[in-house]
């Protein structure tokens, strides 16, 4: 009978209280001492209230070229004879630069530097204007009248025709090579001296070279008594909105036939 080998002895180990407990994985929270939260709380009132200085200055700094306009000066193209002539409100910061297409034209101008430029300027307001002498013979009632049947219809074969000096006058306002004028379509213009035969135009100038914001202003074709009256008020789009009390007050106060 062979002689058994006694099985070598085995160890089991025996789980512990830690062992079988869940590991603590998540750190534990820090108690933060009053003078802590103290100083935590200052360091976001801090931080907020610099974004909020941030945004305020943001939100509030002024529109490049930004004006406020004065309108106690006054103009006059008094064309070729007395009764012929056309006066008006302006504003105190326009001057003028001469007669650009004729004797009984008025031009004026408010430059401003370009920012970051030495010698670049570009103009934030414009004021033109012009008194045209009625064609022999004169335009009768009739033809006035047919005139404003024509500018009341837009789509009528002949406004076209019929508007292209307005645009002509108002393209010439714009000298640079790089702005393209348009208008929108006419409708009636009245004030406390004229009350018919006047229209206005909504006036739309865009620089193609990015280098003068948006341009917007009213043109006017007013027919006298003895002259036909071109007339355009203008300023670049942030300063024209901002000043529409006092662009009105310069169409308010046209008077023609002067």
């Amino acid at each position: 009978m062979a002689d058994s080998k006694p099985n070598p002895p085995t160890y089991t180990p025996q789980a512990t209280a830690d062992d079988t407990a869940t590991p603590d994985i998540y750190p534990k929270k820090v108690k933060l001492s009053s003078h802590a939260k103290i100083a935590v709380a200052v360091i976001v009132l801090v931080i907020l209230g610099g974004i909020s200085a941030y945004l305020y200055h943001k939100n509030n700094q002024p529109a490049p070229y930004s004006q406020k306009y004065n309108t106690n000066s006054y103009g006059l193209v008094a064309a070729d004879a007395e009764g012929h002539g056309i006066s008006f409100k302006k504003m105190d910061q326009l001057v003028s630069i001469g007669k650009p297409d004729g004797q009984y034209e008025q031009a004026y101008i408010q430059l401003s530097k370009v920012d970051g430029s030495k010698n670049t300027y570009i103009a934030i307001t414009r004021l033109n204007v012009k008194a045209k002498n009625f064609p022999s013979p004169a335009p009768t009632k009739e033809q006035i009248e047919r005139l404003g049947k024509i500018l009341a219809d837009p789509n009528s074969k002949d406004y076209e025709l019929n508007v292209s000096d307005i645009k002509i006058f108002a393209q010439s306002a714009f000298p640079e090579p790089n702005i393209n004028v348009s208008l929108g379509k006419s409708q009636p213009f009245t004030n406390s001296t004229i009350k018919a035969n006047a229209w206005q135009f909504d006036l739309s100038a865009v620089d193609s070279s990015g280098q003068s914001p948006d341009f917007t202003g009213k043109v006017l074709y007013i027919i006298g008594n003895h002259n036909t009256y071109y007339f355009l008020t203008g300023a670049l789009k942030d300063n024209w909105n901002s000043n529409s009390a006092a662009f009105q007050s310069v169409l308010d106060s046209i008077k023609i036939n002067v």
